[in-house]
């Protein structure tokens, strides 16, 4: 396998070793080893200093922490027997390793939750996948044919467009979009709660793996069997990984679907679009009206899912501004010859007159990044507007409830119902 130093000494901080999470010494969470290697780069030093000292607790000198104490980082990197043991089963295996450093490490994930994304990586396959253009598809292990038909369809849909399926690899859903991806000619990546080991000798996925077309990944041991809170955790990975993702069927304020989707629309890492139709379980409908998109019984494209805001702006537009305005927006070249954009003066006087600056910055927010989250210092950037009126349009943008602020870090993003809201009240 070939495992550097510094994986080696991270997979010891943070790896559970043993098939069973409870260990006689915990490794550290992803945020624990956030705020540890902070210190350590602060501090200049790397993780594989802790391994080339003969007494580890010499290099610690300095580091306070309310939960990662100084016998506990000794401890964990006392394993270093039970870590060769479980590298050699990996590597015989055909398991690699990537930390968040590896330039193959998915930079989505690292991007949207940063020090909160898994320190370490364990998979099978071409890893390079990771970093491709993707959709992520969800639903209940028990899903109806309807499901399983649209999942199949979906899934030939990304591999139409070279966009993967990245999904959870569960029965039903999951695994019936990972597969018609990869059946028709596309990629797939299962982010696994458990048994990687058993995943990668399934037949289901032996062709895709030996045709570089699947990659199965995990953060958790890949050795380990199913626990919730693992189970609860991947959820998130799924996501974030991700461009857009589609729920094709969740329960109601239960299971994992819907846990997973209500966090990610929580965090609006990307956008969520739910499947509806008059048969979908009531959990779909609940999703929507907590802020997913309804997706109804579409097999959408990849580009509408990945920026719904843009993708539906024309409509709005029309609306807001007169006919067919939206297209000519589009055309840089006819823009060049027609300064106004070739609209009606009247046309142009009566949408001025019904739309604030707050609603029209809005409105272009929304052209130009969807419903993807940004800084006051980004969006500024993006609309070449200064930063104090860019602050002061989003502050009463919040305050009025279209453009949503999320924390930590502070970013903004036009909030679902936004555009109709202005459409609706510019076509009073």
């Amino acid at each position: 396998m070939g495992v550097d130093a510094e994986t080696q000494a991270i997979l010891l901080l943070t790896a559970h070793l043993e098939k069973s999470s409870r260990a006689e010494v915990k490794p550290l969470t992803p945020r624990e080893w956030g705020r540890f290697a902070c210190w350590l780069h602060a501090e200049g030093k790397r993780p594989e200093d802790l391994l080339a000292s003969g007494d580890p607790a010499s290099l610690l000198h300095g580091w306070h922490d309310r939960t990662v104490s100084h016998e506990r980082l000794v401890r964990l990197l006392g394993r270093r027997v039970a870590l060769g043991l479980v590298l050699e089963k990996w590597e015989q295996a055909g398991l690699w390793v990537v930390t968040r450093s590896h330039r193959d490490y998915p930079a989505r994930l690292k991007r949207r939750l940063r020090y909160d994304s898994p320190p370490v990586l364990i998979g099978c396959g071409d890893r390079r996948i990771m970093n491709s253009p993707g959709i992520a598809v969800v639903g209940s292990r028990e899903a109806s044919e309807d499901d399983r038909r649209f999942a199949l369809e979906y899934g030939r849909k990304a591999a139409e467009y070279d966009h993967i399926i990245v999904s959870g690899g569960a029965r039903g859903v999951d695994e019936i979009a990972m597969l018609s991806c990869i059946e028709a000619g596309g990629k797939a990546v299962g982010i696994l709660a458990n048994n990687l080991l058993g995943a990668i000798t399934s037949a289901k996925y032996r062709h895709a793996l030996g045709t570089d077309q699947i990659v199965l990944v995990t953060p958790f041991n890949p050795d380990a069997g199913f626990n919730v809170g693992n189970a609860m955790a991947r959820n998130k990975y799924i996501y974030c990984c991700s461009d857009a993702a589609v729920v094709v069927a969740s329960g109601r304020n239960k299971g994992g679907t819907w846990n997973g989707a209500v966090e990610a629309l929580k965090a609006a890492w990307v956008p969520v679009w739910v499947r509806m139709t008059t048969k979908s379980p009531d959990g779909n409908g609940a999703l929507i009206r907590k802020g997913a998109h309804n997706l109804g019984d579409r097999v959408a494209s990849p580009r509408e899912l990945v920026n719904p805001a843009a993708t539906h702006c024309g409509e709005h537009a029309e609306l807001l501004f007169g006919k067919s305005v939206n297209s000519r927006i589009r055309s840089k070249a006819y823009d060049r010859k027609h300064p106004v954009g070739g609209i009606p003066a009247g046309r142009i006087n009566d949408a001025l007159a019904r739309v604030t600056f707050v609603e029209f910055f809005v409105a272009k927010l929304a052209y130009a990044a969807g419903s993807s989250p940004g800084t006051a210092d980004e969006i500024a950037k993006m609309l070449n507007i200064t930063k104090t009126q860019v602050r002061a349009w989003l502050k009463a943008a919040v305050e009025r409830g279209l453009i949503v602020k999320l924390n930590r870090p502070v970013r903004y993003r036009v909030a679902t119902d936004a555009l109709e809201r202005l459409t609706d009240r510019g076509t009073h």
